[in-house]
């Protein structure tokens, strides 16, 4: 078992490595082709008349660095060149599709808590029967996080703050064992959507709710916090205040502290899932009716 493991570890690496290669690969031939069209463009205009000398000197040198940048781009390196090695910005591209997804993650439980699908559609009805949607693997490589400290700290960040969470097709006790499991990745958290559940039958089911609340009052930087509130009874304005008010009281004062980007009003932040709201409230009707009494608390 122990050599089987080593293996599928080896394996993974082996593909991160021929990943993070081609990626690598495809940006210095992006970077050379780039370069090449701008010293094109820079020759040919050194080479139309001149009436002043300044401007040709000054190209000149520009021809002159553009050139000594392409030698040492394409020259052989007596010393190799890692991932680590580029410039920020070029390992910024190599992260974003690994780790951005297009549309938003939407998370489900089954065996494998840590896997993340997206469905287009809640149910599929075909012939009269309704089958269960299909969920489809974004092609993300979360992975990458594992090679080193360094990369784990720079695409954490890209991670959970570039992309929207959907736990609506969780149980707000497995959404609190996923905040708990990124608790400290929730400070870059900037979309999340919510399942609700209040019963004041299943008290267990509310206590849950709550610490997920809680959890999310690490999470200053959000800009989109939208809710799936369900129940026997659908719950009133006042019973989604009352259990909403405390998190955004605490990111207000978090957001005053903070400052920056974080100056936008805490209630634009708000919003809920219509498909689950009865007629009368969606829209913005639900939204607004919330937001009126946090506001007067």
């Amino acid at each position: 078992m122990l050599d089987r493991a080593d293996n599928c570890i080896f394996g993974e690496r082996f593909r991160m490595r021929m990943y993070v290669r081609h990626r690598l690969r495809h940006v210095m031939v992006v970077s050379v082709h780039a370069l090449g069209s701008s010293l094109e463009v820079l020759f040919k205009s050194l080479l139309a008349p001149h009436q002043n000398i300044t401007a040709a000197l000054k190209r000149h040198r520009v021809i002159k660095t553009a050139e000594s940048a392409l030698r040492l781009l394409m020259a052989p390196q007596s010393k190799r060149v890692g991932f680590l090695d580029l410039s920020a910005e070029l390992r910024n591209r190599v992260y974003e599709p690994a780790l951005i997804a297009e549309q938003c993650l939407k998370l489900r439980h089954n065996s494998n808590p840590n896997v993340y699908g997206t469905a287009t559609h809640g149910f599929t009805c075909q012939l009269g029967r309704c089958y269960s949607a299909h969920w489809i693997e974004p092609s993300l490589t979360p992975n990458i996080l594992l090679t080193c400290r360094q990369v784990q700290a720079e695409a954490t960040p890209m991670l959970y703050g570039s992309n929207t969470f959907d736990l609506t097709r969780l149980s707000p006790c497995h959404s609190v064992e996923f905040l708990t499991q990124i608790s400290t990745s929730i400070q870059h958290l900037r979309g999340v959507y919510l399942r609700v559940l209040l019963s004041m039958k299943e008290p267990d089911k509310q206590s849950d709710v709550q610490k997920m609340l809680r959890l999310l009052e690490g999470a200053p930087h959000i800009v989109e916090l939208k809710f799936s509130p369900e129940g026997i009874i659908f719950p009133s304005p006042k019973q989604l205040a009352d259990l909403i008010t405390p998190l955004f009281k605490v990111l207000q004062a978090t957001r005053q502290k903070v400052g920056g980007e974080c100056q936008e009003p805490v209630m634009e932040v708000l919003g809920f899932l219509d498909a689950w709201v009865p007629a009368g409230y969606r829209g913005h009707g639900l939204r607004r009716g919330v937001g009126e009494i946090i506001l007067s608390k």
